[in-house]
């Protein structure tokens, strides 16, 4: 068995390569999320159903102590990025399953330990929410960087959500030395008890520094813990 914390890459026979993130833990659930993309086809149309490759990673506990929610993804002809929501019910271990057809083609065994906080960040907003960052991921030449608000005080999930604009530019902004990082790849949700949402930055950019905003006023700044330059 390998640690929840470790990276993992599965190639398919269609050529798609999914690489699988840290799994992170944050709102009592873990979050698994893998990016699919198919080097060498930069810019042209991808040759397969990326929704439907998004299914063929799935993950799972087998003592059944993990209880799939929810699973999102989206992307562009040139990726895809899938992630699975799992309540924990004190799950020790889940099983990664990678499928062509229906049939395992791969798999994986990994540990769970949601006290591990090793590479994470939380930071509590004072109007009572709490935004906990994920352990940074890297996948096809960017850093991946996912966030769970949690705790979301009731008149805003209550409320209408069009004025508001996505988690990511609410309450956080990335910024790199090496050069203007902007809104890349964003990905979120609003209006929620619980609200993941995430950026992608091209790996080009290091180190990374992360400001944690409320209404616009700095509340916290952390330097990303990136794969490979701790």
């Amino acid at each position: 068995m390998t640690s929840f914390r470790s990276h993992h890459r599965h190639t398919f026979s269609n050529g798609v390569v999914v690489e699988r993130l840290p799994l992170g833990f944050a709102a009592g659930r873990w979050w698994a999320s893998f990016v699919f993309a198919v080097p060498g086809r930069e810019g042209r149309e991808p040759p397969v159903d990326w929704v439907a490759m998004g299914r063929s990673a799935w993950i799972q506990d087998p003592d059944g102590l993990l209880d799939c929610v929810g699973g999102s993804g989206g992307g562009s002809e040139r990726e895809y990025a899938h992630t699975w929501e799992l309540v924990d019910h004190g799950a020790s271990r889940a099983r990664v399953s990678y499928l062509e057809d229906g049939d395992e083609v791969g798999s994986e065994l990994l540990t769970l330990d949601p006290s591990d906080r090793t590479g994470c960040f939380a930071v509590g907003l004072a109007d009572g929410s709490l935004v906990e960052r994920l352990p940074v991921g890297h996948a096809h030449g960017a850093w991946r960087v996912q966030w769970v608000r949690s705790q979301v005080p009731p008149a805003e999930v209550e409320g209408d959500d069009e004025g508001f604009d996505m988690p990511d530019e609410r309450f956080v902004r990335v910024r790199s030395a090496a050069g203007p990082v902007g809104r890349v790849g964003a990905s979120g949700s609003i209006g929620g008890v619980i609200q993941p949402f995430g950026v992608e930055v091209p790996d080009r950019l290091a180190p990374l520094e992360v400001d944690y905003l409320l209404e616009n006023q700095l509340v916290a700044t952390e330097v990303l813990p990136l794969p490979g330059l701790q």
